[in-house]
C-alpha cells in the first residue's frame, strides 16, 4: 500500500510539473514580445537606399526627363521604406513618413534629402539621442535674452 501511494504522489507531482510547464509556455506565447532594436547593418542598408535616392534626385532634377525619372524612383523608394517600417518598426512613424514622402514628391524640393533625414531621425530615436536633442533645442530657443 505505501508503494502505491508513493507512485501516486510521484505521478501527481509529474502531472503538476507538466501542467505548470504548459502554462508557462502559454503565458510566454501570449505576452507581447519586447520590440527588437534595429541593428546597425540594417539601418545602414536602409540609409544607403535613402542616400542613393537623394543623390539621384540632386543630379537628375535639372532635366524634365530626370524629373520623371526621379518620380519613378521616389515611388520605389517610398514603397521600400514603407514596407521596411511596416515590417520592422514596432511603432510606425506616420507623421514623419507622410511628411518626408509628400515633400519628396514636390518637384524642386525633392532635391533636398528628406528620406535621408527620415532615416537619420529613426536612428537618433533608436539610439536615444532624439529626446535629448529636442530638450537642448528647447532650452536654447527658450533662453532669455539678456539686455
Amino acid at each position: 500500500m505505501p508503494e502505491s501511494e508513493d507512485l501516486y504522489q510521484q505521478q501527481l507531482s509529474q502531472d503538476r510539473a507538466e501542467q505548470e510547464e504548459m502554462q508557462a509556455k502559454d503565458r510566454a506565447r501570449q505576452s507581447p514580445q519586447k520590440p527588437q532594436k534595429i541593428n546597425g547593418i540594417e539601418l545602414a542598408a536602409v540609409g544607403l537606399v535613402a542616400v542613393v535616392k537623394d543623390l539621384i534626385d540632386d543630379v537628375a532634377t535639372a532635366t524634365i526627363i530626370g524629373a520623371i525619372f526621379t518620380t519613378v524612383i521616389n515611388v520605389g523608394t517610398t514603397l521600400i521604406l514603407w514596407l521596411w517600417c511596416l515590417l520592422r518598426l514596432h511603432q510606425f512613424p506616420y507623421k514623419r513618413f507622410i511628411g518626408a514622402g509628400a515633400l519628396e514628391f514636390i518637384p524642386g524640393l525633392n532635391a533636398l534629402p528628406f528620406w535621408t533625414a527620415f532615416v537619420v531621425t529613426l536612428w537618433l530615436e533608436q539610439s536615444g539621442f532624439l529626446p535629448g536633442l529636442f530638450k537642448t533645442a528647447v532650452k536654447k530657443i527658450a533662453k532669455p535674452v539678456s539686455t
